[in-house]
């Protein structure tokens, strides 16, 4: 790894741990078996001088926890790709675009229209 990606890795590490910091505080993530070591860890994280987490001061098991937590709720938070809005309907819409959707199969399957039907009765009744 170069000097620049060493220095954005440890960026972003820091940016995890915070996350993971603030998502566990607030009640939004909640501890698994196996994780509570790396968990204490990332919560007690150093902080520098300025402030920032301190990421060399922590373990490679804690940085890869914190990273690999902080993807999780990311990707947990976004829409899947691909996904449909949700869409507000009116009721009375969707009843009458069901009840044509309703018309149009009794048609294709019968052979004649629903009206057709109710003015002259006779037309399907002996077919079946």
């Amino acid at each position: 790894m170069s000097e620049i990606s060493d220095s954005q890795f440890e960026i972003t590490t820091a940016q995890a741990v915070l996350n993971v910091q603030m998502a566990y505080n607030s009640g939004k993530l909640q501890v698994m078996g196996g994780t509570e070591d790396a968990l204490v860890e990332i919560m007690k994280a150093p902080t520098t001088p300025f402030g920032s987490i301190d990421v060399a001061q922590l373990s490679s098991e804690a940085k890869a926890a914190a990273r690999a937590i902080a993807s999780a709720m990311k990707h947990l938070a976004e829409p899947p790709e691909g996904a449909i809005p949700v869409q507000e309907v009116d009721i009375a819409a969707a009843q009458r675009e069901l009840f044509g959707l309703f018309a149009k199969l009794f048609t294709a399957l019968v052979g004649h229209s629903y009206r057709h039907l109710a003015v002259n009765r006779r037309c399907c009744i002996n077919r079946v």
